[in-house]
């Protein structure tokens, strides 16, 4: 192997293996990025959604380490925070936490709240973000059993979703910034976090809101009342 070749390799390599450790917030910027680019309301709810999850999910985490002794575990490395390495969105929370903590005189051997996460912000974004798009197959099922194409196409992409989770959680396990438990409660909470917001904002929006395949939607016009056939206007 050349040294050309084997340069590419090494920063292709780097790269996977990045995009590997920050997933929760490339997959955010991702998603809101193209929300942006498409002007697609559905995309912006999906990631305003994760950003909500964000929230919860600090709030969530704060409560268990401090009642159930024993359970926060420092990472131990930034590169198990699942967070791109500078101030995230999840900053002003952190410091807070860490403020409210320090005032309270509690001692947790020098660890701040932003690395003494359990479980871990990585395996609850991913059971979250998997809870979400899982739940929507089931919300639009009356029309993708309509359209055999994007049956196909929304298969084909769980199916890549699960290829990702599966590389996700070998290398949370494999790098020791998770054990097994915590990747199963990391997937569990986040999962039903995901499923019960998707399912709220589908029923508050009349699933105008989530349709993230941009699916033409079908009414009971008959049940609401709203006639079948409408005439043109007469000229």
């Amino acid at each position: 192997m050349s040294a050309t070749l084997r340069d590419l390799t090494n920063q292709v390599a780097g790269t996977f293996r990045y995009n590997l450790q920050t997933l929760p917030d490339t997959l955010l910027a991702a998603i809101l990025l193209f929300a942006l680019f498409f002007q697609s309301a559905a995309l912006a709810t999906f990631g305003i959604s994760l950003l909500v999850h964000g929230g919860l999910y600090q709030v969530f985490a704060s409560f268990l380490g401090r009642n159930i002794p024993g359970l926060r575990r420092p990472t131990g490395s930034s590169r198990c925070t699942g967070r791109f390495p500078s101030i995230s969105y999840l900053g002003a929370a952190t410091q807070a936490a860490n403020t409210i903590n320090s005032m309270n005189g509690s001692n947790n051997n020098g660890a701040t709240y932003s690395d003494t996460e359990w479980p871990s912000y990585y395996a609850s974004f991913m059971g979250f973000f998997l809870g979400y798009v899982g739940t929507l197959p089931f919300i639009y099922k009356e029309e993708l059993a309509a359209s055999p194409q994007r049956t196909i196409s929304t298969t084909g992409g769980l199916v890549i979703g699960a290829i990702v989770l599966l590389m996700s959680v070998v290398f949370r396990l494999s790098s020791g910034c998770d054990d097994i438990l915590g990747v199963v409660a990391g997937l569990v909470i986040g999962g039903i976090m995901g499923f019960t917001l998707v399912s709220l904002i589908s029923y508050a929006s009349d699933r105008s809101l989530t349709n993230v395949l941009a699916l033409p939607l079908f009414t009971g016009v008959a049940s609401s009342g709203k006639p079948i056939y409408v005439c043109a206007p007469a000229k």
